[in-house]
């Protein structure tokens, strides 16, 4: 994160994580007040994409049994794990003091935060104006 982000594609791709250094954190003071801008959106964010994988893999396995078009449920969680667990293994490799640790597990959550907040406010609504124009272009048509 040396240079700064110049376009949205730069604040959104997880490549980032992977190219930090403890330095950038070193002056971070951890407040419990607000971490960052997107910190409580991120926590939100993570519960409900947990909640909304394994709810349904949960339900299909006590309905029908284990079936292995189950695992298909999790996939979008293993996807996030296989990002977000090399890019923190790769950073704590660089043997980090505790408050530059804080300050990138506070900026990963800020950035699944900022991905949570483009997901309910601009790429949800699209898709709802867009699915209530072709139902409406189905009635008519």
């Amino acid at each position: 994160m040396d240079s700064q982000h110049s376009t949205m594609w730069d604040e959104v791709n997880p490549s980032w994580m992977f190219q930090v250094h403890p330095r950038e954190y070193t002056g971070y003071q951890h407040t419990w007040i607000c971490p960052g801008v997107f910190y409580l959106a991120g926590w939100q964010g993570l519960f409900l994409f947990h909640y909304a994988c394994f709810l349904p893999f949960l339900n299909a396995l006590f309905r029908n049994g284990y079936q292995s078009s189950l695992l298909l449920y999790l996939l979008p969680i293993v996807v996030l794990w296989l990002i977000l667990v090399p890019a923190d293994v790769k950073f704590r490799l660089q043997r980090p003091t505790r408050a530059e640790r804080n300050g990138f597990d506070n900026a990963v959550i800020n950035w699944f935060g900022l991905l949570s907040a483009l997901a309910i406010f601009y790429i949800l609504p699209v898709g709802l104006v867009i699915g209530v124009i072709a139902w409406v272009w189905h009635l008519f048509i």
